[in-house]
């Protein structure tokens, strides 16, 4: 990757879209990495071109458009996993977000494509997810949302673990744990948040 530098941190331009990532334009790492990394959360992709990010400031009035972050939020504080729906105290419940396809994606053409393809374990795009490994390891737990997020954790981690695709079922439905691991549809697909977060908040715990 090329190299460029915002806010006077360094950062690296994507060789695959040619463009920096919002996870480094953001400086989630910086700014949003909480002391102790309890939980990795994995999404799909950021979403298209120029989109609002999930580390973008909420909206101090209205309703918050990203979808998987007000769901998110919103469930977390619901379970009492943090003290209010805020980005702030997101980290400081030792949550961090990121997604298996770090590149901003036309979301009705490309990432279609993807996860269609991830269903099969087939994904190019997720399978250049390396630099999720580091952040697995350092996370005592991580909730893989979606099936491309499934399909990159699947293929950085079947060496350690094996078995893992064959004891997940190709459809998410309904959450699946396993060691470390906790799968689920993407958030916005889910009809029973509620439930899937009574079951996230057992899996924290166990």
């Amino acid at each position: 990757m090329n190299g460029a530098n915002i806010s006077g941190i360094s950062v690296s331009v994507c060789e695959s879209c040619q463009e920096i990532h919002p996870f480094e334009s953001c400086h989630v790492r910086e700014r949003w990495w909480p002391r102790q990394l309890k939980c990795l959360i994995i999404g799909e992709s950021p979403g298209n071109p120029g989109s609002d990010y999930f580390y973008t400031p909420l909206p101090s009035v209205g309703s918050d458009q990203i979808g998987v972050r007000a769901n998110l939020l919103s469930g977390l504080h619901a379970a009492g996993l943090i003290a209010s729906v805020s980005l702030e105290d997101f980290r400081e419940g030792g949550f961090v977000f990121d997604h298996a396809i770090r590149c901003a994606l036309d979301l009705k053409e490309r990432i279609a494509k993807e996860r269609q393809r991830a269903t099969l374990y087939r994904s190019p795009l997720a399978h250049r997810a390396a630099y999720l490994r580091p952040l697995i390891e350092e996370a005592k737990k991580v909730w893989v949302m979606g099936h491309i997020a499934r399909d990159a954790v699947v293929f950085l981690c079947q060496a350690d673990y094996p078995s893992m695709r064959e004891s997940l079922n190709r459809t998410l439905t309904p959450p699946t744990q396993h060691a470390k691991f906790f799968f689920t549809r993407y958030l916005n697909r889910c009809p029973d948040k509620q439930s899937i977060f009574r079951r996230f908040s057992e899996f924290l715990q166990s």
